[in-house]
C-alpha cells in the first residue's frame, strides 16, 4: 500500500540541521536484532512496542483513514475495528490534511512497531475482517524522498521533477483477486507484494491462490521470511499461511530496515464494496525473528513522525494517572520536549539552551527534570530555537507533555519545585494554531500581523509557574508568590496573569499538590479556572478561559527576565505523581493544532530514560496525599479455542563480566596504531587513523563512523570522555554510546579541541562506542584521547 507523501517546503531545514530533525542521528545502527514478541496480554496496547496510526492514504476521498479510536486490546487480543458504508456512529474520519470528514464511513485502524527490523521471519496470528471492502493487511514500510540535487534522485513519473520516492515495502493483504483487473475479489486469494519504489518498474504484485478461504472465522498464522541476501541466501521473500509456502518473490526485494504494520483499511477500488456497519480484525500474537543478513541496510525515513496518534486531538473518555514507577518513561503517556522558547539574544542565538531529553530522568520512583544554570559545565549541551547545538549547557532545562489531549477537568501534580531562582517550575496546558489571511477566523492583531499579512495566533493555555512576583514589573521574584495565567491568544487583550501571594514559600524542599480545575462551561458550570495548592483555593479566574483540548505539560525552564538570575550549577524539579480527571463539559473543543512541516519538537523513543536503581542512601519521598488512580475495568477472560500461542522467546543468560575501576575500557583510545576500531562507514565516507587521531570524513550522502564494542557491567555508572574538534568550525561530530535501544550522545563542531563527556548507566553487558560525523558536511572531524571508566 504505497503512501505518497507531501513534499514539504521546509525540507531544506533537514539539510541544515540534520542532527535535530532526523531520528537516525540518534541510532546509527537502528535495525533491531533481538526477537520481538507480543501476545497482547493485558487491557491496553503496549506503547513501548507499538505506535498507533492517525493518517489517511489510498486516494483523496477514498476513505476516512485509520484512527487510534479503532484500536484496542481485549481478552488478550488486539482488536482493530473497520467501519463500512452502513456505519452511522459518532466517530468521524479524517482527510489527508487531518481535517474531519462528515462521517465515519470507511474508517479503519493500524499499528506499527516502534523499532525497525530488516531480514527475518515475520509471523502474525490473526483472524481477518471477513467482509469484502476492507483490507486486512500486514506489511513492512520505509519511505524516503530525494530532491533533484541529491545523488540518489531519479526522474521518474511518480514525483517527476519534484522528488524521487524510495519506498521499501512487503505486503500480505486480503482479500485478493485473480489478476491486475480490479474484479473477482475473494478471500481464497491474497496479494503478496514487494516494493523498492512507487513506479511501475519498482514493485512486484503476486495474485496468489491460498487453497482455502481465510475469512472462515478462524485464526491463521500469516508469515513472510524476508531475505535481504547473505552467503548461501538469495535475496527473496517467502510467503506462508499456516506454515505452508504459497509463493516466493525474488524481484524488487527491500533491504532497508522498516517498521512492521498491522491494519484494517479501505482501498479505493480493489477490495470490493464495504456493505457493512462494523467488522473487526483480531490479532492473537506477533513474532519477529531477525536473520541479521549481510544485505540488511538502514537509512532514516524522510518523515518518520508523520501520522501517529500524538497528532490526534480526540479527548480520551478515561482519566490519566502516572506515578512513574515503570521501568522507563512510557511514550504512550508522555512526549519529551526537545525545543527552545523564551527569547532571543540574536537572530540565531537563544537566551537559554532550551529543554532537552538528557535532563529527563526516572529516579526513586519519581520523575526528575533537571535544570542546568549559569555555573554548569557538564556534558549536556543546549540547543537554540533554530535547532542548532550550543557550545555549552548553561540555562538548559527539561519538559514533558502528555501524548493525548485533554480539556475540562481536574489537573493534579504532586511535586517538589526546583528551589533556585532563575529557573521556572511550571505546569501548563498548551494548544497552538496559526491562521492566515485566507483562513476563516483570521484576525489581524499586533502579534504576528502586518496590515492584512502575517498570521493570527490562537494560543490556548493555563499556567501555574514559580517563582512569582508582586506585579507586572520584572522584579521582587519570590517563591511565596506564583503566576497563575489563562490564555486564548498572544496579544495583550487575550490573556490574564494573576500575581498571586501564597501562604508560604514553595521552595521548602517538600512535596506539594498543585492543582487547577478547568471548566470550559456547561449547563450548570460557568467557564473558569480554579487554582489550588494542597487543596486550598488560591485563585479563581473567569477571563480568557481556554476551550481547546490541549496537551498537559510539566517543565523546568529558563525565562529571560522574570524568574531571576540562574546562578547555580544544577537544580531539579521532582514529580511524585500526575492525575487528570476529565469533566467532559459542553465547552470542550477538539481541534487540530497547527503542524509545521519538518519540525518535530520531541525526543525519539531511543532517547527516553530508563529508571535508575534506587540509591539506598536516598530515602524515597512519600507523598502526604496518596491519589486513587482512575479505575480501569478489566474484561473477564474467556477460554480460547485457538491453538496454543507460540511462547515468548527466552534469551540465554550471559554471565556478568568483572573489571577493575578506573581502568580505561577503550582499547587504543589514543590512536597510536590501527587496531581495535572498525570503520563502519559506507564509501566514499571513511574513518581512518592518521597521525595519532581518528579522522572522520563524511560524504554528501553517507556519514562517517567508527565503532568499538566494550564489555560493561549492567547497572553500574560509567563516564566516557574524548577530545573532539572539526577542521572548519562547522562540521559536527558526535560521541555516542549505544546500549541496546538507548543512545547517549554528545556533539561538537568547534575547530578548537574540546573535551566532551557522557555519564551513563548501561542495562546490558555490552555497549557500542561510535564516533560519528554526519553526512552532507564538507569538513573533517577528529577524535583523540578517548577514555571509558567505571565510576
Amino acid at each position: 500500500m504505497s503512501m505518497k507523501k507531501y513534499v514539504y517546503k521546509l525540507l531544506c531545514i533537514v539539510l541544515i540541521f540534520p542532527f535535530f530533525l532526523i531520528p537516525g542521528t540518534f541510532q546509527a545502527d537502528a535495525i533491531e536484532t533481538t526477537v520481538f514478541f507480543d501476545d497482547f496480554d493485558g487491557n491496553k496496547l503496549d506503547t513501548t512496542k507499538w505506535l498507533t496510526a492517525f493518517k489517511q492514504w489510498g486516494g483523496d476521498n477514498a476513505n476516512g483513514g485509520v484512527l487510534p479510536q479503532n484500536v484496542s486490546v481485549q481478552d488478550g487480543k488486539l482488536i482493530i475495528e473497520a467501519y463500512g458504508d452502513q456505519y452511522d456512529g459518532d466517530i468521524k474520519g479524517i482527510n489527508r490534511d487531518y481535517s474531519l470528514r462528515a462521517d465515519g464511513k470507511r474508517v479503519g485502524g493500524a499499528i506499527a512497531t516502534i523499532n525497525d527490523y530488516a531480514s527475518g521471519k515475520y509471523e502474525v496470528r490473526m483472524k481477518v475482517a471477513p467482509k469484502l471492502g476492507v483490507a486486512s493487511a500486514i506489511w513492512t514500510f520505509h519511505y524516503e524522498e530525494y530532491n533533484s540535487d541529491d545523488p540518489l534522485y531519479k526522474n521518474k513519473p511518480v514525483g517527476g521533477e519534484d522528488y524521487y520516492a524510495v519506498n521499501h515495502e512487503i505486503d500480505m493483504e486480503f482479500p485478493g483477486r485473480p489478476g491486475p483487473a480490479h474484479q473477482d475479489f475473494s478471500y481464497n486469494k491474497g496479494l503478496f507484494n514487494t516494493w523498492v519504489g512507487e513506479n511501475e518498474d519498482e514493485y512486484t504484485t503476486e495474485y496468489a491462490s491460498l487453497g482455502q478461504a481465510v475469512n472462515d472465522g478462524q485464526f491463521h498464522t500469516y508469515r513472510f521470511d524476508w531475505h535481504t541476501g547473505d552467503s548461501g541466501e538469495q535475496k527473496r521473500v517467502d510467503f506462508y499461511i499456516d506454515d505452508v509456502l504459497l509463493h516466493t518473490t525474488t524481484e524488487h526485494i527491500p533491504t532497508i530496515g522498516s517498521r512492521l504494520w498491522i491494519g484494517a483499511w479501505f482501498p479505493n477500488n480493489w477490495a470490493g464494496t464495504p456493505d457493512f456497519h462494523t467488522e473487526t480484525l483480531e490479532v492473537d500474537w506477533v513474532k519477529i525473528t531477525p536473520f541479521e543478513q549481510v544485505g540488511d541496510d538502514w537509512s532514516p525515513e524522510t518523515y518518520p513522525n508523520d501520522g501517529w496518534s500524538y497528532l490526534d486531538p480526540t479527548i480520551p473518555e478515561d482519566g490519566f494517572f502516572d506515578d512513574f514507577s515503570t521501568p522507563s518513561l512510557d511514550p504512550g503517556n508522555w512526549m519529551i520536549a526537545k525545543k527552545n522558547w523564551g527569547g532571543q539574544l540574536s537572530k540565531t542565538t537563544s537566551f537559554n539552551g532550551g529543554v532537552v531529553p538528557q535532563n529527563v530522568k526516572l529516579r526513586n520512583n519519581n520523575l526528575v527534570l533537571e535544570a542546568h544554570g549559569n555555573y554548569y559545565n557538564g556534558p549536556v549541551m543546549g540547543m537554540n530555537k533554530n535547532g542548532s547545538l550550543r557550545t555549552d549547557g548553561k540555562r538548559v532545562g527539561a519538559a514533558i507533555a502528555t501524548t493525548n489531549y485533554y480539556a475540562s477537568g481536574k489537573y493534579e501534580v504532586r511535586m517538589k519545585i526546583a528551589p533556585d531562582p532563575g529557573v521556572a517550575s511550571a505546569l501548563w496546558t498548551f494548544h497552538y494554531e496559526e491562521l492566515y489571511p485566507a483562513d476563516p477566523g483570521f484576525i489581524c492583531k499586533e502579534v504576528g500581523c502586518e496590515g492584512d499579512d502575517g498570521y493570527y495566533a490562537i494560543n490556548h493555555e493555563i499556567d501555574i509557574e514559580f517563582p512569582g512576583r508582586p506585579g507586572p514589573a520584572h522584579e521582587d521574584f519570590s517563591f511565596s508568590k506564583a503566576l497563575l495565567n489563562t490564555w486564548v491568544g498572544e496579544n495583550e487583550d487575550e490573556y490574564t496573569t494573576n500575581y498571586t501571594s501564597l501562604a508560604a514559600p514553595q521552595n521548602d524542599g517538600q512535596f506539594h499538590t498543585y492543582r487547577f480545575d478547568w471548566h470550559t462551561g456547561d449547563a450548570d458550570e460557568t467557564a473558569r479556572v480554579e487554582f489550588y495548592i494542597d487543596d486550598e483555593l488560591v485563585n479563581t479566574t473567569y477571563t480568557h478561559i481556554p476551550t481547546r483540548a490541549s496537551r498537559f505539560w510539566i517543565g523546568a525552564w529558563f525565562p529571560r527576565s522574570w524568574a531571576g538570575k540562574a546562578n547555580f550549577n544544577t537544580s531539579q524539579l521532582e514529580v511524585d505523581w500526575v492525575k487528570i480527571t476529565p469533566f467532559h463539559e459542553a465547552g470542550d473543543e477538539s481541534v487540530m493544532e497547527s503542524i509545521f512541516p519538518g519540525s518535530y519538537d520531541f525526543a525519539e523513543y531511543a532517547e527516553y530514560p530508563k529508571a535508575l536503581s534506587t540509591d539506598p542512601n536516598v530515602p524515597t519521598p512519600t507523598p502526604t496525599v496518596a491519589p486513587t488512580s482512575t479505575p480501569t475495568t478489566t474484561p473477564t477472560a474467556t477460554p480460547s479455542v485457538e491453538p496454543t500461542t507460540t511462547p515468548s522467546p527466552t534469551p540465554t543468560a550471559t554471565p556478568s563480566p568483572t573489571e577493575s575501576p578506573q581502568l580505561n575500557l577503550i582499547r587504543n583510545g589514543n590512536f597510536v596504531n590501527a587496531l581495535h576500531w572498525t570503520d563502519i562507514s559506507t564509501a566514499p565516507a571513511q574513518a581512518q587513523i592518521i597521525a595519532g587521531q581518528m579522522k572522520l570524513q563524511p560524504a554528501s550522502t553517507y556519514s562517517a563512523e567508527a565503532e568499538q564494542r566494550v564489555t560493561v557491567v549492567p547497572a553500574n555508572t560509567y563516564t566516557i570522555q574524548a577530545n573532539m574538534n572539526s577542521s572548519d568550525g562547522q562540521t559536527f561530530g558526535y560521541l555516542r554510546v549505544y546500549d541496546g535501544a538507548t543512545v547517549y550522545e554528545v556533539g561538537n563542531a568547534s575547530s578548537n579541541v574540546q573535551q566532551k563527556q557522557l555519564i551513563f548507566t548501561p542495562s546490558s553487558n555490552e555497549v557500542r562506542v561510535v564516533l560519528h560525523a554526519y553526512k552532507g558536511q564538507t569538513g573533517s572531524f577528529y577524535f583523540d584521547n578517548i577514555e571509558l571508566v567505571k565510576d
